[in-house]
Parts: C-alpha cells; structure tokens; sequence
C-alpha cells in the first residue's frame, strides 16, 4: 500500500509511528514478564514499517550515485544501535568503579 502514489508512505509512518510511541508507556509500566512481552511485540510491530521502507526512502530522495554510501549508512546505524544502547545501558547501571590514590 505504501508504494500506491495516492497513499504514499507519509500516513503509514505517521499512524505506526503514533502507536509506537503510545505503546512504550505500557511496555514501561509492565508488572510481570507476559504483560511486558506482548507490548514489546506490539511496539515492535508497530515500529517496522519505518524501519522496513527506509531503505526504499532514500532510494527516492536521492541520487542513484549515492545510493550505496547511504544505504550502507543506514544498515550500519540499524545494526550499530543494539550495541550502542547495550552500552549505554551499563555505563548507567554499573558505573566502572572509582579509582583512589
């Protein structure tokens, strides 16, 4: 439906990216494990039609020159971004311990 020029892809990403968003508050405020699952799969859900079209959206915008440096920008923040908030997630809840002199 996204490719349809009548629709384009503008309403898609706005709707899903709305109920992404509204979905975190009750992936955040789960009280066991099934309730969190089955939020995370919702948001996750919602969260991939702008993750699965990206690609498809620069292949639009821009210049079929530099096509290959930008999708491959692209696959690297997508891949780099689960390693990233790893990080970041045990820098603030294990800090390194403080050295003394």
């Amino acid at each position: 439906m996204s490719e349809m020029p009548k629709l384009g892809r503008g309403g898609i990403y706005f709707w899903t990216l709305l109920a992404f968003v509204l979905l975190q508050l009750p992936t955040g405020y789960a009280v066991n494990m099934p309730m969190f699952l089955i939020f995370r799969l919702l948001t996750g859900f919602f969260g991939s039609p702008c993750l699965a079209t990206g690609g498809a959206t620069i292949a639009d915008s821009r210049l079929p020159e530099t096509l290959p440096s930008l999708a491959t920008c692209l696959e690297s923040c997508y891949s780099c971004s689960t390693q990233t908030s790893t990080l970041i997630f045990h820098i603030t809840i294990d800090p390194p311990p403080k050295l003394t002199c």
